[in-house]
């Protein structure tokens, strides 16, 4: 069976958008891409550690991740959406849901660790032999690592003819900002609740210095980066190896768990480089340099587990 483009669906069935890397609802094309379909939204956050080569989170992630479901839950709700959290294999899950809401979409936005890719290209297999439209999208790299190539159509190994491919091509896309309004799911449809995952750390409670420092959530994530170029920014090309110093960006949790994209920071320092222009330089090259890392891995899927040099 054939899947039906996503304009052929029935306008009243729900689609599913997916949440993982992407706890936002700004840029976030999978969730633009439902609201502006007119069909009822169900957001979907499955707490997966069974899939093949998916590892657990550790405490500190755990930690994080209740709390930015939280905020998720709480701004989908302003604009007319419940979360749903289940847990289990993610086809099993998204079947489960399938069944119970006769949804006839599933949208997500893509994910780049091997374990992930296998995971997503079984579920887009699986829904479209079941006759469910589907499409993934990009959000939480400024290209796709596919799209950059060398003269001779392979990948870049090297950072720095990464970095100038990267400048010297077109400007990453504008932001998308967040959807007005969203036609929720009106039908019953269970969910966990986060206290069933039980991902805050108990006895001892050993996180009191993350509740110190950190306001999970994208929220946070935006105050962080305005905090960072209004008092960090300038000579941070200078200052951000000094370790006594509160010189760097602080933006990397934001980033892990996509409460914030990459297309949001470097638009953000846009109209700075009159000002800033050094240190806005050399800020977006460290953003690029987690960048090259994820290109790295997608082309190299055992680097994890193997040298990238074996000469």
């Amino acid at each position: 069976m054939s899947a039906p483009s996503l304009g052929e669906t029935d306008p009243e069935k729900p689609v599913v958008v997916l949440f993982r890397h992407d706890l936002r609802l700004a840029d976030n094309r999978a969730l633009t891409a439902a609201a502006e379909s007119g069909k009822p939204v169900i957001p979907l956050f499955i707490f997966d550690e069974v899939s093949p080569g998916i590892r657990p989170l550790g405490g500190a992630r755990r930690w994080w991740l209740h709390h930015s479901l939280a905020a998720l839950d709480k701004a989908l709700g302003e604009l007319g959406a419940t979360l749903v959290l289940r847990s289990g294999e993610t086809w099993s899950v998204v079947e489960h849901i399938l069944q119970e809401t006769g949804a006839d979409m599933v949208l997500w936005n893509r994910r780049y660790d091997p374990p992930a890719i296998k995971v997503d290209t079984a579920l887009k297999s699986g829904l479209k032999e079941r006759g469910i439209a589907c499409a993934s999208f990009e959000g939480q790299l400024l290209h796709e690592p596919w799209k950059l190539k060398t003269g001779s159509g392979g990948f870049y190994k090297v950072y720095t003819p990464f970095w100038r491919a990267l400048a010297s091509g077109d400007e990453p896309r504008a932001p998308l900002a967040a959807p007005k309004e969203i036609r929720g799911f009106d039908g019953t449809l269970a969910s966990d609740t986060l206290s069933d995952w039980q991902l805050l750390p108990t006895q001892p409670d050993w996180a009191s210095g993350l509740r110190e420092s950190w306001e999970p959530g994208e929220t946070g994530a935006h105050e962080r980066l305005s905090d960072f170029i209004d008092e960090a920014l300038e000579d941070y090309a200078d200052k951000r190896d000094r370790p006594d110093r509160q010189s760097t960006s602080r933006l990397s949790p934001y980033l892990a768990n996509g409460e914030i994209t990459p297309f949001q920071i470097w638009h953000a320092l846009s109209g700075l480089g009159d000002r800033l222009g050094n240190d806005v330089l050399k800020f977006r090259k460290e953003l690029v340099w987690r960048e090259f890392a994820w290109h790295l891995l997608f082309h190299n899927p055992d680097l994890a587990r193997t040298n990238f040099n074996r000469g």
